[in-house]
């Protein structure tokens, strides 16, 4: 369909069809080519119909990533193009506020590579009241203080999802300051949070516990550095944790003396690892055992398989009346073993 108009000439002609055509055959034609910018580019020239469909796809995803391109986000004069901005990508110095700009409808946020966050333009983003999703990424990303940060996160009333996976660096780490019964400091519970360990991040939540306050806890790239932090992380967010998802490091392997994670409160626990050595899998069964874990359903994905000790991993856990979720081998592995023709 789309081809058909673009063979025709723009003008009247291609007006008066674009006129014809109900609103949700112009929409779907348009979606078709949410992938191919020029195609969409030529579609807006076809009729005025069209226009307002295209731009929601040309200017979703707005990326600031030099001087120049810092200037031409800032001094846009038609205002009304902005309003289809829906993600945001800032990675570049800012130090000028964008006070006139119209961020309506702006979802996601991301930083990444950034020298230095300036206040006025914290501050001005903060606006954006219908912001849902940030991420931090990016090999460095300079702030003032940590007291900024949890500032900056506590201004958006309706995110729900966040990702620290950069090296953060501040001039000041400040600690979590006492709270004030009365003006209490603390984050709104969130969706999600996903953190992506690395030094920067393993101090940061070692200072700034205040600045996560999530359902659904997310942590990746794991390694026995980490277990100290992830188990402060696991207890400071009991209140408010529904479900907790573990991706080990390869070369994860928890040591003997390695204290049980306390899981009573989570109701879906998932654990992702690099190998499937046996002290990890006997390490988890001590964790769901002896924290008297409530668990609705425990999930868990290996690199490479080593079948027996899934099959009795996973008939453990049954024993104690765990559901759980099996992955393709492990049910070709269970109706194997449990077929007559087996015994």
């Amino acid at each position: 369909m789309s081809s058909i108009l673009l063979s025709e000439p723009t003008g009247s002609r291609c007006s008066e069809m674009g006129s014809f055509l109900p609103q949700e055959l112009i929409e779907h034609i348009v979606d078709q080519c949410a992938d191919d910018e020029e195609l969409l580019r030529r579609l807006s020239l076809i009729a005025k119909l069209f226009v307002s469909r295209t731009r929601t796809h040309l200017f979703r995803t707005h990326r600031v990533s030099s001087n120049k391109s810092c200037q031409r986000f800032l001094l846009f004069h038609d205002s009304s193009l902005a309003s289809y901005i829906r993600e945001l990508n800032i990675s570049t110095y800012i130090g000028v506020p964008i006070s006139n700009f119209c961020l309506a409808s702006l979802h996601s946020l991301s930083f990444s590579d950034i020298l230095y966050v300036s206040d006025p333009f914290v501050q001005t983003v903060s606006r954006a009241g219908s912001i849902q999703s940030i991420t931090f990424c990016g090999q460095s990303l300079f702030i003032r203080d940590t007291d900024q940060l949890f500032d900056f996160m506590h201004q958006f009333k309706n995110l729900r999802t966040v990702e620290y996976r950069t090296l953060f660096q501040f001039r000041q780490w400040l600690p979590a300051p006492d709270n004030d019964d009365d003006h209490p400091r603390v984050l709104r519970t969130l969706e999600t949070v996903t953190i992506h360990f690395n030094c920067a991040l393993r101090q940061l939540f070692a200072l700034r516990p205040d600045l996560l306050n999530p359902e659904h806890l997310v942590l990746k790239a794991v390694t026995q550095e980490d277990m100290g932090i992830v188990r402060d992380i696991v207890e400071t967010v009991r209140g408010t944790l529904k479900s907790l998802s573990i991706h080990f490091a390869k070369d994860f392997i928890p040591e003997d003396t390695e204290t049980p994670l306390d899981l009573s409160d989570i109701k879906v626990l998932r654990c992702d690892v690099g190998s499937p050595d046996s002290s990890l899998q006997a390490w988890w069964i001590r964790c769901v055992m002896e924290s008297g874990s409530r668990l609705n359903r425990f999930e868990q994905s290996f690199v490479s398989l080593r079948t027996g000790d899934s099959f009795v991993y996973s008939v453990v856990l049954c024993m104690f009346g765990f559901r759980v979720q099996y992955s393709r081998l492990h049910l070709r592995l269970l109706l194997h073993l449990t077929s007559p023709a087996v015994h």
